[in-house]
């Protein structure tokens, strides 16, 4: 596996396409242990290796010694002269290098057979890959599966998928009847030679980094979260790290050549230690997520140095079209002005002294550092590209005259998005240098004091508003919510971020039980709780960022064509948007938020006038008559997405369901241990109110339990669908 004449690195747990032995390489015949042991040496004597430790070789104090078969060391690209690959591994690669395959791999197409990440990492994936020394190649959240292939080890090609979840299967009756079925329709000729197999497949990522150190933090920190195999592979132009686990993998045979090995009791306790192992998976996929936000943000720290900032500069006349360009590549630093510059077009990537010019004025456009290696690394492409000789012309736009100049600030609106390439080839248009000429962006006016200052004058302010709420508490209600644990969190809570004049609580932070309670308790006559927060802030507006996009992810999935829902709870549209661009023929849409509103009102605006007709819009109480007369007995489905329960919406949702019955997607806060308890009971009182208001003959039952995430310690929001139908006659 070693010697292969072909670059492509591969790691030792199966990673990448194998290449061809070179049985002319001298090391060939080497056995094992004897490789192993010269490549060993190879590792420690070389200056850019991997760290031993984090490369699961021996200790220190052994240094002789060399890696077993489980160690994952992989040296698959390069061994030196030996094999004529020439040269050492690479510890890093060149970051316009890196980025630039960061790119390419970003936006092409999906190749793998589903199309998509799964969504339970939907945004652990989003977030990684919004790390500047990190993209992922290939990933899987963890499944439950029933493959059917050939029993011959040595024929490991075809084969399908029977089944596929990863989720939960709670219901072990419904999945085996499915596979018999699914069985019992194929010729029994067929399924000679074939292995119907159960498989638990725990989470696995595979990611390319820029640098060995950034490997070796995200191979440290998967190690010390449960990910005991992960491993990294160095090849001669790229690092790659593998993050995965063996301890949870689950495989068992059923069928051989068409005949049951196992019966549906033994099924069903196989799904229901596939289901224990892949919850579990979920643990530690969290928890190495949490690690990998305190790690990688503290080695992007260490690497921040005092270099001047980049800046696109070109004519006046194409700064529009040029900063759309740019904006379009995700290159554009949001936290400084574009503003006129000083500095000729000198050449490409100028990194000197800027000079004054004489000529037409320009315009800085301001480019993060990763948008300038990106460019960079683009502009080898661009340079060796044939001009096309279309619409840019080959000479540096000329000075527009006043009225030329007028008639630009008319068409600005209409500005087309600049073609960089063109630009770039004609050699004097674009400049990219670097410069501090242009100031950050400052606060607008209304922000206040607080947000203008640094991020302890910030955060003091927050914690006076917490303080000066929690001091209208009555005595026994402060002492049962006592202040210190609250403040203390306040003083681990990362920055707050700004959209305009809207401040954005960090993802997760301050939605423990203590916050509820306190934000509950104080709700008159102060305003709130957030109401005080925001008036210390002197924002216009608080808000979270952005919400559990797995979730909307798995409601994007659903086969809603030609239903109509009632949407009791929708905020900015985060389930009606969705829907709507799902298919559903009519969504009734319900917010008492103002402001949230306006929101969902531009959301339909952008999804276009066809799906904006279908979706009806009730602003105010969602247990107003209004509601109940627009939507009794039409809808297939109801969305109850308020936590910690949605009761209040039960009765309007029970007369929203046809005479046929439908699915109630309950949001629900449950202690970890009872969440099937809780289903249960929320079902039941759910036939009840049926049984009262609908006749008696309807029954509701769980269909499915949804984990969506932790809400506080030991407390997990979830989604419970109950299935409500009348018994027939």
């Amino acid at each position: 596996q070693a010697c292969r004449s072909e670059g492509g690195g591969r790691s030792v747990d199966g990673g990448g396409a194998p290449g061809m032995a070179r049985k002319d390489c001298p090391c060939f015949a080497l056995q094992h242990d004897e490789l192993a042991s010269l490549l060993w040496s190879r590792h420690i004597n070389s200056t850019c290796a991997t760290d031993i430790a984090a490369s699961g070789g021996p200790e220190s104090s052994r240094p002789e010694a060399a890696p077993s078969r489980e160690e994952h060391l992989d040296v698959s690209d390069d061994l030196g002269g030996c094999c004529g690959a020439g040269g050492g591994w690479s510890a890093s690669m060149g970051s316009k290098e890196f980025q630039a395959r960061k790119r390419q791999i970003l936006t092409s197409l999906d190749r793998s057979p589903k199309g998509s990440i799964d969504a339970p990492i939907v945004e652990f994936m989003g977030w990684l890959n919004e790390q500047p020394n990190v993209v992922t190649t290939s990933s899987c959240s963890g499944r439950i599966s029933i493959f059917l292939g050939s029993s011959d080890p040595s024929d490991s090609k075809g084969g399908e998928w029977l089944i596929v979840s990863h989720e939960t299967l709670p219901d072990a009756s419904a999945a085996w009847s499915k596979l018999q079925q699914d069985l019992a329709a194929r010729d029994p000729a067929s399924l000679m030679g074939t292995l119907v197999t159960f498989l638990l497949e725990p989470f696995v990522l595979h990611a390319e980094c820029a640098d060995t150190e950034t490997a070796q933090k995200i191979l440290a920190i998967a190690r010390e979260t449960g990910f005991r195999e992960s491993g990294i592979s160095l090849g001669k132009r790229r690092v790659m790290v593998q993050v995965r686990t063996m301890a949870l993998r689950l495989e068992a045979p059923l069928y051989i050549d068409g005949k049951a090995l196992t019966s549906e009791d033994h099924f069903g306790a196989l799904l229901a230690l596939a289901n224990t192992r892949l919850i579990e998976n979920e643990r530690r996929i969290n928890r190495l997520w949490d690690r990998l936000r305190d790690g990688l943000a503290l080695a992007q720290a260490d690497e921040e140095d005092d270099e001047e900032p980049w800046v696109l500069a070109c004519p006046q006349t194409l700064a529009r079209g040029v900063k759309l360009a740019v904006e379009a590549r995700g290159w554009m630093d949001t936290s400084r002005k574009m503003l006129p510059i000083s500095g000729g077009a000198s050449g490409h990537a100028a990194e000197e002294e800027e000079q004054p010019q004489e000529g037409p004025p320009r315009i800085g456009v301001p480019l993060t550092a990763a948008g300038a290696a990106a460019m960079q690394a683009e502009a080898v492409a661009w340079a060796a590209e044939p001009e096309s000789g279309g619409a840019v012309s080959s000479s540096s736009p000329p000075t527009p005259s006043v009225h030329e100049s007028a008639k630009c600030k008319k068409a600005k609106k209409e500005a087309e998005v600049a073609d960089l390439a063109a630009l770039w080839r004609m050699g004097d248009i674009l400049e990219l240098l670097r410069s501090t000429a242009l100031p950050g962006k400052a606060r607008p006016a209304q922000h206040g004091a607080s947000s203008e200052g640094s991020a302890g004058d910030v955060l003091s302010s927050i914690c006076r508003a917490v303080s000066e709420a929690h001091g209208l508490l009555k005595p026994q209600e402060a002492q049962e919510l006592p202040l210190h644990p609250l403040l203390a969190e306040l003083q681990t809570m990362n920055r707050l971020q700004w959209r305009g004049d809207v401040a954005l609580l960090p993802r997760g932070s301050l939605c423990s039980e203590l916050w509820d309670r306190l934000a509950h308790a104080v709700q008159k006559p102060s305003g709130g709780l957030w109401e005080a927060v925001r008036v210390s802030l002197g924002a216009r507006l608080l808000a979270r960022q952005k919400g559990n996009a797995a979730e909307k992810a798995r409601v994007a999935e659903w086969q809603v064509q030609g239903e109509t829902i009632l949407d009791m709870y929708t905020g900015i549209g985060f389930w009606t948007l969705p829907l709507l661009a799902a298919g559903a023929s009519r969504v009734v849409a319900c917010e008492w938020n103002p402001n949230a509103v306006e929101a969902l009102r531009r959301g339909l605006h952008l999804l276009g006038p066809e799906a904006e007709a279908r979706c009806e819009v009730f602003a105010g109480d969602n247990r107003r008559p209004e509601v109940r007369a627009a939507s009794a007995g039409q809808c297939h489905r109801v969305m109850l997405g308020l936590i910690p329960d949605s009761r209040d919406g039960f009765p309007n949702a029970v007369a929203a369901l046809r005479a046929e019955g439908g699915t109630l997607h309950v949001h629900w806060n449950v202690r970890s241990d009872e969440e099937e308890a809780t289903a249960r009971a929320v079902a039941d009182e759910l036939q009840a109110m049926f049984r009262r208001d609908r006749g008696s003959s309807w029954c509701c039952e769980v269909a499915a339990v949804q984990r969506i995430k932790w809400f506080a310690p030991r407390v997990r929001h979830v989604r419970i669908d109950v299935r409500c139908t009348p018994a027939p006659a």
